[in-house]
């Protein structure tokens, strides 16, 4: 790479204090949710009764945390991410003419998936979401030029048919509830044993007569049925584990660097595989969250430009829907016992209630920007926003210190409660590192090198380097 050309991003001055808090705050709340699953099995993401977790405190974790953040943090994110990628596209068709505007767009996209396969394969977090923000950006450039209007129109849609997705699934997995039943009923009473009734007070003859129609005709040992019993299986093992799977996980995960590389090579391999197709068709997540986020971008909410009424709409309106249905879904979960039938129902009101929510936190947030008021705690979230990437790459290099073999081996040994003390100290790393480097340095680390790798050249880093080269007169700000 050269030196400093006339190309670069923005200047420090131009940036939005109101997005960079907004970001900050996201950043720092996708913690809550990702703590569990960076310290815990993943099955007790969803499942707290799996590692223990729904007695006392851990139930008081999971409940405060399932109802209140749960989705409507990640939202945020995703919306903020697409509002930053409106924001550059325009930054850069104002600066740049033809080809140019989409080339560095675009590589800066690929950039960013490859920071995501980083971030999966080498920090080893399967929950990694930078992978898909990059491949999910691909898409927008062409739609660059859409009105707002058309924005959310499009981001109605797929949240449509992503609920209507949920629909189907809970349908089919009652489906498969029956077959499994059926399956294990046909066996009992092949082996001659005496009716007996299940947990619902069914007779193992019911339970054969109440197989799916079209399958239970052939007879309860047919494969079509073993077929369907087998999802329901799988979604046994996804939320409610044997303790021997639960164990060979944290032995696992506790295990040296390289021998648990294998394993999470291949689960990583597995969800982008699966994720570029859930994010990409209809029942996606994240483009219809960065669709709005463009919008709102687009028509000023964003950049506080709305009237004051606005926020206090998306704060009365944003908690008044989502608290309750969000209350709904953690109480009536909790309230059958973690069933996976109920977790599944749950899912046909999941995006109402975590849009609904994201929006009650954005517009907080924005009316706290828009007063001028807790000027310190704006200025540290300012600070954590600007450094996002980093940031977001820092929780994934400190859990794979802390909780796995590379480390401090900690994986499945604290409690979910417990795990909420990390969360403290890695939000102190956080707002420690984003104020103490970005006095010093114009962009994060991580930051510094997708510029540097976008642009093909190597940003100024230093802040006494980069004044001296804006001096000169060089737009590399």
């Amino acid at each position: 790479m050269s030196d400093i050309t006339l190309t670069g991003p923005i200047k420090a001055t131009d940036r939005i204090e109101s997005l960079d808090v907004l970001r900050g705050v996201a950043l720092l709340g996708i913690l809550l949710m990702n703590i569990v699953a960076m310290g815990l099995p993943f099955q007790a993401y969803s499942n707290p009764s799996a590692m223990g977790g729904d007695k006392g405190s851990d139930f008081v974790a999971w409940f405060i945390t399932e109802t209140f953040f749960e989705g409507s943090m990640r939202t945020m994110f995703s919306a903020l991410f697409g509002a930053g990628f409106l924001l550059l596209i325009q930054r850069l068709a104002a600066r740049y003419q033809g080809l140019a505007a989409a080339d560095i767009y675009y590589r800066r996209m690929l950039w960013l998936i490859v920071f995501g396969l980083v971030d999966g394969y080498l920090l080893m977090w399967t929950g990694d979401i930078l992978y898909v923000y990059g491949v999910v950006g691909l898409l927008l450039f062409p739609i660059r030029s859409l009105s707002a209007k058309w924005f959310l129109v499009i981001a109605g849609v797929l949240i449509a048919l992503n609920v209507w997705s949920t629909v189907h699934d809970y349908g089919e997995l009652k489906e498969s509830k029956a077959a499994y039943e059926a399956t294990n009923a046909g066996a009992a009473l092949a082996a001659g044993e005496p009716s007996v009734t299940d947990e619902d007070g069914d007779s193992v003859e019911d339970a054969v007569d109440a197989a799916p129609a079209g399958v239970s005709g052939a007879g309860a040992d047919t494969d079509e049925l073993k077929a369907k019993a087998g999802e329901w299986e799988k979604t046994l093992f996804f939320l409610q584990p044997e303790a021997d799977v639960l164990a060979e996980e944290i032995e696992t995960r506790n295990s040296g660097y390289f021998a648990q590389f294998d394993e999470q090579f291949e689960i990583n391999t597995e969800v982008h595989a699966d994720w570029i197709l859930f994010y990409l068709l209809p029942d996606q997540d994240s483009l219809s969250a960065m669709l709005i986020g463009m919008a709102l971008l687009r028509l000023g909410v964003l950049t506080l430009a709305a009237p004051a009424m606005f926020y206090w709409g998306l704060v009365i309106i944003g908690y008044g829907v989502g608290v309750p249905v969000s209350l709904y879904e953690t109480l009536t979960y909790a309230g059958s016992g973690f069933e996976p039938i109920v977790a599944a129902r749950n899912w046909m009101t999941y995006d109402v209630g975590r849009f609904a929510m994201a929006a009650g936190h954005a517009g907080l947030v924005l009316l706290i920007c828009r007063s001028g008021a807790f000027s310190i705690w704006r200025f540290a979230m300012a600070r954590v926003g600007q450094m996002a990437l980093t940031n977001y790459l820092l929780h994934s290099f400190l859990a794979l210190v802390i909780f796995t073999g590379a480390g401090f081996a900690q994986f499945g040994e604290v409690s979910r409660a417990t795990l909420y003390l990390y969360v403290v100290g890695f939000w102190a790393a956080n707002i420690a590192l984003s104020i103490y480097w970005l006095e010093r340095y114009r962009f994060g680390p991580a930051e510094w090198l997708w510029r540097s790798l976008t642009y093909l050249t190597w940003q100024p880093l230093r802040r006494r380097r980069a004044a001296a080269a804006v001096e000169a007169g060089s737009p590399a700000e």
